[in-house]
């Protein structure tokens, strides 16, 4: 109304109450819209912006006036400000809003708070007051003048301010709410209490009317001492037009900048005159509100009610302000419209920006003009410095009375003449500008008696009486009333001093109970009160509940179990939305149920949800998640929707490292990450990295660095190098033993066990020997890692190294280096042995598969992305493996046992020996009693690859059993010692028990598996405590059955004539024993007691071999043999010598050939002449086997081998090797050959020394053979038997063979084989004889006898060793072993020798002449020599 007036004023340019209207000087009128902002902030903010939208309204609007509140004025001012509009207030005195950073745009007519506030707590001290109580709500415009007055108190010393906030209960000053009600009490009680009777009350509107209504009721308003003083919140908008109100403030004292000027009561005068027949069109009529609708018809209006405001409106301090706020926009508008240079301009095109920079103008420009509240000018806070009144409520007037002023200047100054109306109602008249008027409140309690605790002093009876039932005093100190007690306390008894709390678990809301423990006040289920004195029970929050009446708190929801509202009397449990799920303690919402760490949120077949267990492999968090990776597993989302995962295990956890289903390390693919993707290889640290120029050049060495290794090792076997000594025989065995531990590491590797470093990367290094091309970045090369194509391409290698080393060798041959065949083979064997556990692992790799969690499906270890026995890849690769197996393990395994049975029986044969020389590889590296030690080699390895793979499913045995494999191979090499040096044994046991050392170092890192194989393990461990029992049972039962068993002991018992046969029956044991592996009896190695060898005949013999010579039926012992053989069903077979036949005419005089001593020997044994006559005639009958004395080594073969088949005894073809002819030899063996005993000495030295050289030895015994067999000679071997320098044949052998080799002379060795050692060296006569006898020239050729003797001199020069083939087996090895030390000089098995010359070399014809010549044709020459 007042800016109404205003606007009319300057339209008119009616200066009656403002001097300042009448100099304007440019034309112009004031127009205007009124928005309401209801009072509150979010009104002024909606009525700005919706004023802002309308870019039409916006482009008209060039000042906002007011809001008159200061909470309303910060929020509008904040938009105004961005857009650059000026504002101005009349009312709003918040501090804050003097802060030109935040609210640049804001100006205001009227003082600020601090101001105020600084000149109040002034007025109390001048009053001389010591202390005041100051009572504040924390609205923001309350509690700004509290901190204001605060300030301002703490810059007085001699003042005490005690302040006491109270909770606002709505913005604009609302009603005080029934909760906030009882803390207003609680602050006046303490007020009251604190001894303070001065009270500084900061409200607005109702809830200042509330806060003096609540003071009244307690006494503290108008008793005796009581002064109340405020601000603008007290002038006048707590009475809400309500005239009866106003006899509740009569005695307050407050405070207001001052607005009124000389004019002032003019115009208040006027206002009083006019107010009720004013005319209000603005409201009632012209559509001036916003949206053009008229202002009482706006649903948001509430700034003029007709038939209240225009009667009880009344003209304050505010009305000069705001009428001021106006005239200050004409004066500035005039301003800009004349301009600095004289440069008009017109209302409507001034912007806002040069309204807010004219406002601005006025502190720069220093103006100042008169209006209604006075002078009017600005500071540079953009606000004014006003003098300040002290208003006085009194009774029954309207307006509140001027009772004194305040300014900068003068100070505090009374209103002389004016009646001031102190609280207690006494009205005195101001009678000094300075002193303070008579009357004044003592601030202070007046004395009252002191009554007992529990009674108060009643004023009325002038006697203190007890507070009744429900009633307490409020202060022993102050007795001056009994005050209902609060709600939650209670009082049963009259004169009691305080109440008694509630207690915990009861509450109430009600004043002046006389009891709290009845039921109804008990808190219901759901609820709780904590502790004594509560007014109300309080509601159960979320994730608690209180099952009982009574309770005192609220029990926290258990682990899966929630509360989700407020008063829960029980608490949900997450099983019954989610199956399996939880939550944590004190849950408020079913959204916490979750699924514990383990578990995971899967659907069921009817679309409910449960919480599966987490399947191996997979990481369950907890929760919703879905699960991840754990490391060294990968997971396949077989769907999405139902939450099914198929999980397999990675070969390791640097290629599956853990973390999102799906997901692989760097560069990998496919299913358990075990492919690289396209043009990537496999790197350190489970990575695949892309293929770069240089990778491939690293497979390419490879197969060049394979192309040189197999040109060395064919260049290397072409080379002849010397004999190879021990040292090189033990380097060469040793680096064999590293290459084997090394593939056993690749074995090891395979095993489940968590190898630790740095042997995890050692073990990793031995997986090139399993044909790992991984690490010469062969996908490099492929179009994509396929395992079929990798796999296949390993098989290959073998293969592809066998075709370079048979090319290699075709080319030497076609430079005409070619090596022999053998050596091609044992070149190949070489790398088979070495790489059998390698080529062994590598095609059982289909077959190693491993169970994936769950024990659905079992996946290949080696690739893991190959589903076993279900992928088409898998089929194919057991398909490729099933040929790999046959080729190589197998194929390898059944080679090399096929060679070591047929070994005994083909090194003592010349083409055996040949053949053997493809072989070296295999028994070179072993002693000769050893040779089958690399078949058992091969075998433990066989069994050290299986273990990975026939235990796959065990883990926990794994260990064990390869342990057990290796020891036991161990066990058999240090009891057979089987390398030929010792260091090779020693090195081989060391290496094989480091190998075990380190599995049994590797049992705690093994992956246990659970324990579906703890019963199996068990026994396994039981295994070892049991064999001590049985080992000494199986003993018992062993000695039981060779009691009891009547299984002979010797196959065959050699009946033979020590002179006529001794020597052939050593060579048929020889024979039998090697081709047939019979058990012979032979006397010279077998018999100990000539009483027991018949006894041996009958019981323990299972066929009789008789040596028919002429004189074996005549010996005592023999034809007591033969008859034990007859009598007791003993077959008896007859081996004829030389067509030799039983006896027949002579058999019915035998008893003459015998001794009378010997025939009693015999009946003593009981051996009857009847008897022998009897078993004679059945020989007769007996079929013979014929045997050539002076044939062949090879017919001697034959014809012992149809002898002992005709025994009953058999071989495979396969395994039966007969001697051959050999096509050369190092070793020539030759004696007195025309005698048949010396001949088979020959052949048995020939036997054995192949044995133990293993060395193609030959019996020379014709000189045609000389001619063929001489070129490779080393050493030329001579048995020395009685009548052997009178044997032409040997006379011609000697002298031929020692003149072939004249240039380069071949080595003579001499044996002495006589039996009874009758070789006797000549005496000179018969060198002499020789020397001077002819000798026709067609045999022995010119000067023969001189030659022979020569030839003699230089044979007798050599000194005999001993050769005795009738002594025992172990004494005849040992002298061919020592024999055998004399062949420094030839080469081992399989290695190249020397080839000597002599002078005249056969001519092509004639070599091949001596090659073709049937046997027979190389029959001796049949000159004599000299006797």
């Amino acid at each position: 109304m007042a800016m109404r007036i205003a606007a009319s004023h300057l339209n008119r340019r009616d200066a009656t109450f403002c001097p300042a209207i009448a100099s304007l000087s440019s034309s112009f009128q004031i127009r205007y819209d009124i928005i309401d902002d209801n009072s509150n902030a979010v009104g002024a903010v909606s009525a700005i912006m919706g004023l802002l939208s309308n870019e039409s309204i916006k482009s008209k609007t060039k000042v906002v006036l007011g809001p008159n509140d200061s909470g309303t004025c910060k929020a509008s001012s904040r938009i105004l400000s961005h857009f650059q509009i000026p504002q101005i207030s009349w009312a709003a005195t918040i501090t804050d809003l003097s802060n030109k950073q935040e609210f640049p745009n804001f100006f205001r007519t009227v003082s600020p708070d601090n101001l105020v506030m600084h000149v109040l707590v002034s007025f109390v001290v001048s009053l001389h007051y010591k202390e005041v109580s100051l009572i504040y709500f924390d609205a923001p415009y309350q509690s700004g003048q509290a901190e204001n007055a605060r300030s301002a108190a703490a810059s007085m010393p001699e003042l005490k301010l005690t302040s006491y906030r109270i909770a606002h209960s709505g913005e604009g000053g609302a009603a005080i709410s029934a909760k906030n009600i009882i803390a207003t009490r609680q602050v006046l009680m303490s007020v009251r209490a604190s001894g303070s009777r001065v009270v500084i009350g900061l409200a607005i509107n109702e809830e200042a009317y509330n806060l003096w209504a609540e003071a009244d009721a307690l006494k503290m308003m108008h008793d005796q001492g009581w002064l109340w003083l405020g601000a603008d919140g007290v002038a006048g908008g707590q009475i809400a037009g309500r005239f009866d109100r106003v006899d509740l403030f009569v005695g307050t004292l407050f405070i207001m900048s001052s607005s009124r000027g000389p004019h002032f009561d003019s115009f208040a005068a006027q206002w009083k005159a006019d107010m009720p027949t004013t005319q209000t069109p603005e409201f009632s009529r012209m559509p001036v509100c916003y949206g053009g609708k008229v202002c009482q018809a706006h649903l948001h209006f509430s700034g003029w009610i007709a038939g209240r405001h225009d009667k009880e409106m009344l003209c304050t301090s505010y009305t000069a302000l705001a009428y001021d706020a106006m005239v200050t926009l004409a004066v500035v508008a005039n301003k800009l419209m004349i301009g600095r240079h004289g440069d008009s301009k017109t209302l409507e095109s001034l912007t806002p920006k040069e309204w807010l920079e004219g406002l601005r103008s006025l502190h720069l420009d220093n103006d100042t003009f008169e209006c209604l509240s006075g002078k009017i000018s600005y500071n540079a806070d953009q606000e004014r410095s006003l003098p300040m009144t002290i208003f006085n409520w009194q009774p029954g007037k309207l307006p509140p009375q001027r009772v004194a002023g305040w300014s900068a200047e003068h100070g505090f100054s009374w209103r002389v003449g004016s009646d001031i109306v102190w609280p207690d109602g006494n009205v005195v008249s101001i009678v000094s500008t300075e002193d303070v008027p008579r009357g004044l409140p003592s601030g202070v309690p007046p004395p009252v008696p002191v009554c007992p605790a529990g009674n108060v002093y009643n004023g009325s009876v002038e006697t203190c009486v007890p507070c009744p039932a429900g009633r307490h005093v409020a202060s022993n100190e102050e007795a001056k009333m009994c005050v209902a007690c609060n709600a939650g306390t209670y009082q049963s008894g009259a004169g009691k001093s305080a109440c008694t709390p509630c207690p915990a678990g009861y509450a109430s809301s009600q004043v002046g109970l006389s009891d709290c423990t009845v039921a109804s006040l008990a808190c219901a289920k759901g609820s709780f009160a904590s502790s004594p004195g509560l007014s109300s029970c309080n509601l159960c929050p979320r994730g608690r509940a209180s099952p009982t009446v009574g309770s005192t708190a609220c029990a926290m929801c258990g682990a899966g179990t929630y509360s989700d509202e407020k008063g829960s009397s029980v608490c949900k449990a997450c099983n019954d939305i989610v199956p399996d799920s939880t939550c944590s303690r004190s849950a408020e919402s079913s959204e916490e149920c979750r699924c514990p760490v383990g578990r995971y949120l899967r659907p069921t077949p009817s679309m409910s949800w449960i919480c599966s267990t987490c399947p191996q492999g997979l990481e369950c968090p907890g929760g919703n998640a879905t699960p991840l990776h754990m490391p060294g597993y990968w997971a396949e989302v077989l769907s999405d929707k139902r939450h099914e995962y198929a999980v397999v295990r990675c070969r390791n956890s640097l290629e599956c490292p853990g973390g999102a289903l799906s997901s692989c390390q760097d560069g990998r693919k496919g299913r358990a990450c075990s492919a690289c993707k396209i043009s990537h290889y496999s790197a350190d640290g489970g990575r695949c990295e892309p293929c770069q120029l240089a990778d491939f050049m690293q497979f390419a060495s490879l197969l060049i660095g394979l192309l040189i290794v197999v040109i060395l090792l064919a260049m290397c076997y072409k080379l002849k190098p010397k004999r190879a000594g021990f040292t090189l025989m033990t380097l060469l065995a040793t680096v064999g033993q590293l290459v084997t531990v090394v593939q056993t590491m690749s074995v090891m590797q395979q095993l489940s066990v968590k190898w630790p470093e740095p042997l995890f990367s050692l073990l990793s290094f031995a997986r090139l020997f399993a044909f790992d091309l991984n690490a010469f970045k062969l996908s490099c090369f492929l179009p994509d890692d396929d395992p079929v194509s990798r796999f296949a391409l390993q098989l290959a290698f073998y293969p592809i190294y066998l075709t370079a080393l048979g090319l290699c060798f075709v080319i030497l041959q076609q430079l005409n280096r070619s090596p022999a065949r053998d050596v091609f083979f044992d070149a190949n064997g070489q790398i088979l042995l070495i790489l059998y556990i390698s080529l062994t692992l590598l095609v059982l790799l289909p077959f190693q598969c491993v169970s994936n969690p769950g024990g659905v499906t079992r996946s290949m270890a080696s690739d893991p992305g190959v589903t076993c026995w279900v992928d088409p890849s898998h089929q194919a690769l057991v398909g490729l493996a099933i040929v790999g197996i046959l080729a190589y393990p197998i194929g390898i395994l059944s080679w090399i046992l096929r060679i070591t049975v047929q070994y005994p029986a083909m090194i003592h044969s010349g083409f055996g020996l040949m053949v053997l020389r493809r072989y070296r590889f295999l028994f070179n590296r072993f002693k000769c009693e050893a040779y089958h030690f690399g078949s058992l080699m091969l075998l433990r390895n066989l069994l050290a690859a299986l273990v990975p793979v026939a235990l796959v499913g065990v883990p926990s045995l794994q260990l064990l059993t390869l342990c057990f494999v290796l020891l036991v191979g161990s066990a058999l090499q240090n009891r057979l010692w089987p390398w030929r040096t010792v260091a090779a044994n020693r090195t081989d046991l060391v290496m094989t028990l480091s190998m075990v050392l380190c599995l049994i170092a590797a049992g705690p890192h093994l992956e246990i598996d659970s324990s579906p194989h703890k019963q199996l393990i068990s026994f396994v461990l039981l295994l070892p405590l049991l064999v001590v029992p049985l080992a000494v049972i199986g003993t018992l039962l062993h000695l039981i059955h060779l009691r009891c068993s009547s299984r002979h002991q010797y196959q065959i018992f050699l009946c033979h004539h020590k002179a006529g046969a001794g020597t052939l029956g050593r060579l048929v044991k020889m024979i039998s024993v090697r081709q047939f592996h019979a058990n012979v009896f032979y006397d010279s190695d077998q018999l100990e007691d000539l009483d027991l060898i018949f006894e041996i005949v009958r019981s323990h013999t299972k066929a009789l071999v008789v040596l028919l010579t002429p004189e074996v039926q005549k010996r005592m012992w023999c034809a007591g043999e033969m008859v034990s053989a007859y009598e007791n069903n003993v077959p008896i077979l007859l081996l004829s010598c030389d067509g030799c036949t039983a006896l027949n005419s002579e058999i019915e005089h035998i008893e003459v050939v015998w001794t009378q001593d010997q025939r009693n020997t015999l009946i003593r044994l009981g051996i009857t002449m009847n008897s022998v006559q009897e078993t004679f005639h059945h020989m007769i009958k007996l079929q013979t086997i014929q045997i050539q004395r002076q044939a062949s080594l090879e017919a001697h073969e034959h014809s012992i081998i149809q002898l002992m088949q005709a025994t009953g005894l058999s071989t495979s073809r396969r395994m039966l090797q007969r001697s051959r002819h050999p096509r050369s030899a190092e070793i020539l063996i030759t004696g007195a050959v025309d005698n048949a005993e010396a001949l088979s000495a020959c052949y048995i030295l020939q036997i054995l020394t192949q044995e133990f050289t293993l060395v193609e030895v030959l019996v020379l015994r014709s000189t045609d053979e000389v001619d063929s067999f001489l070129v490779k000679a080393v050493y030329l071997v001579v048995i020395l038997t009685r009548d052997l320098l009178r044997d032409q044949t040997f006379a011609k052998l000697l002298l031929k063979t020692l003149e072939r080799r004249s240039e380069d002379p071949i080595e003579i060795v001499t044996a002495n084989g006589d039996t009874n050692f009758e070789f006797e060296f000549p005496p000179q006569e018969f060198f002499t004889a020789l020397d001077n006898q002819v000798v026709k020239s067609d045999s022995l050729g010119s000067k023969g006898g001189e030659r022979l003797s020569s030839a003699y001199r230089t044979l007798l020069s050599v000194l005999a060793l001993p050769f005795l083939p009738h002594c025992s087996e172990g004494l005849l090895e040992q002298q061919v072993k020592e024999i055998c030390r004399r062949f420094r000089n030839v080469c081992g098995l399989g290695k190249d020798g020397k080839k000597y010359s002599y002078s005249r070399a056969l001519t092509i014809r004639e070599r091949s002449e001596v090659h073709h010549k049937p046997p027979e044709a190389l029959s001796r020459p049949s000159e004599e020599l000299p006797q």
